[in-house]
């Protein structure tokens, strides 16, 4: 690809994301209002994350880098379209204390967000690309196993 090209296939993620999170979150406002805060929630977390993971897994497989880029943008959009049920759920969890858990959520997010840079090259450099993908996407689908263990119709603090 030329140094133009690049840069437009480098934007795709953020299209993906800019379209993934909204979405996300109308969809779960919509879900959660017809299957309530607890099937609402975990439903669009599981089919964000369950997208992301088989993305990611099938973006490090392919022969054409231009699929790769589509696929693994898509795969960004979807893990954000996810997110938004997750930052709603910390209304719903702690109602009077939402921006508390917020922002023990995102910072957490955070250190994994740090390490992620690092990581990803390690595994890499190690076990090759594709190891590396894959780790990506366990993470994505350990992402929507754990929100099984979340209830927003049970609030953990007024």
């Amino acid at each position: 690809m030329d140094l133009i090209s690049g840069g437009w296939w480098a934007a795709l993620p953020y299209v993906s994301v800019a379209l993934g999170t909204p979405a996300g979150g109308r969809v779960s406002d919509l879900l959660t209002l017809h299957l309530g805060q607890r099937r609402g929630r975990l439903l669009v977390v599981l089919i964000g994350e369950g997208l992301a993971t088989a993305l990611i897994v099938a973006g490090g497989r392919v022969e054409e880098a231009r699929l790769g880029i589509v696929l693994l943008a898509l795969a960004t959009g979807f893990h954000m379209f996810s997110q938004a049920s997750s930052w709603a759920a910390t209304i719903d969890l702690a109602p009077g204390r939402a921006g508390a858990l917020f922002g023990v959520m995102n910072t957490l997010a955070q250190v994994a967000g740090t390490i992620s840079p690092v990581l990803t090259p390690a595994i890499a450099a190690r076990y090759g690309w594709i190891a590396a993908l894959d780790f990506a996407a366990a993470m994505a689908a350990l992402a929507g196993f754990l929100w099984l263990f979340v209830n927003p119709e049970r609030p953990v603090a007024a």
